[in-house]
């Protein structure tokens, strides 16, 4: 999933799967501001919870808004809420995506709504990506020439089908350096193996470790 995901900021988290979907940064530079703006965070973080979102108010004060930016888009968390003076004055907050980076600003009055919405597109937008990468590096072989050049030339993930003989892999990790990576849960129909043609052979994802 790192590896899948993940950018030179740092993970990339799925919000299904993330500890904390949403952080809300209060940005507040004079005293007078910070109630305020600080009850506009909980609340939103509470109605959120009625969605069973899960949300963190990052309230420290030893920090700066940048430093805190910086920490939670290494740690992944799908949806930044920024909340400042100028929201306030706006009766906006800005919503920031982990995986684009993209910034919208929308009526608090409606924040909850977006936010729900944007989580589910960052899940299917992320879920999509993996799965068009996954069938950019995945190439298919019905022979050991095929698979040779399949694992030297491009590289990623090899279709292919093995015997049960374990004779059979450790002759093609001998020969080509790669291993079986996957197993699909749902086997698919039979065929015949790669290197000995035995008939009835399951379908095996090939693939080097680097």
């Amino acid at each position: 999933m790192i590896m899948a995901h993940g950018d030179d900021k740092g993970l990339v988290l799925p919000p299904r799967i993330a500890p904390i979907q949403v952080v809300f940064v209060p940005i507040h530079y004079k005293e007078s501001d910070k109630e305020t703006i600080l009850q506009t965070a909980h609340h939103t973080s509470d109605s959120l919870g009625k969605h069973s979102i899960r949300t963190f108010i990052d309230d420290r004060e030893q920090y700066t808004p940048g430093w805190k930016y910086h920490e939670w888009e290494m740690k992944g968390v799908p949806l930044r809420v920024e909340i400042g003076p100028r929201d306030m004055q706006s009766k906006q907050v800005t919503i920031v995506r982990r995986d684009t980076g993209k910034k919208t600003a929308v009526p608090q009055s409606d924040a909850v709504t977006h936010i729900v919405t944007i989580l589910e597109e960052i899940q299917q937008s992320l879920l999509q990506r993996a799965r068009d990468t996954q069938d950019k590096l995945t190439t298919t072989a019905t022979d050991m020439k095929g698979l040779t050049h399949a694992i030297q030339a491009t590289g990623g993930f090899v279709r292919a089908f093995l015997s049960e003989d374990n004779d059979c892999e450790d002759k093609i990790q001998q020969e080509t350096g790669a291993t079986v990576r996957i197993v699909p849960f749902k086997e698919s129909a039979k065929g015949k193996c790669v290197l000995c043609g035995s008939p009835n052979s399951r379908e095996v994802y090939f693939a080097r470790s680097y």
